[in-house]
């Protein structure tokens, strides 16, 4: 029987506050420099709604990734039976990512159809590794891997 699992995050920040205070130290800056003070406390104020916003960003990434992840480990709990061996499966992708030219990604990718295709998980690695050293030696980028992917 097939399951799904979903992954919902919400993503909430209440910079009211922050802005108020930040507003405050706006106009001590503007008492205590003058009005040529100002340029510095918008450059200030600029500068620190900038960070926020990356911060922002970099928690919606992070959170895009942990959903990707999540997906990643039922794709292959499903192919493989268990949640242990996908753990260990995904594991070794990670490693042989890691020491070849190629992105988690990709290998992630070609190892879900090698898998599809009725490989086993111990012939995976083996194989991409044949099929990376193929796709070098003639020259094909990840395009020739998919292609190649393919044909097998």
């Amino acid at each position: 029987m097939a399951r799904s699992t979903g992954l919902t995050v919400v993503l909430s920040a209440d910079i009211g506050k922050f802005q108020s205070q930040l507003s405050k130290a706006r106009g001590e800056i503007a008492k205590m420099t003058g009005k040529s003070g100002m340029w510095f406390s918008k450059a200030v104020t600029a500068g620190v709604a900038a960070a926020g916003a990356a911060l922002v960003g970099l928690g919606v990434a992070s959170i895009k990734a942990a959903a990707g992840m999540e997906m990643t480990r039922t794709a292959f709990t499903q192919m493989l039976g268990s949640a242990e061996k996908a753990e260990t499966f995904i594991k070794d992708l990670q490693k042989f990512a890691a020491e070849t030219p190629f992105e988690f990604e990709q290998v992630k990718g070609a190892a879900q159809k090698f898998l599809a295709f009725g490989f086993t998980a111990e012939q995976v690695i083996p194989v991409l590794t044949a099929v990376g050293d193929a796709a070098a030696g003639l020259g094909m980028g990840e395009e020739g891997i998919n292609r190649l992917t393919l044909a097998m």
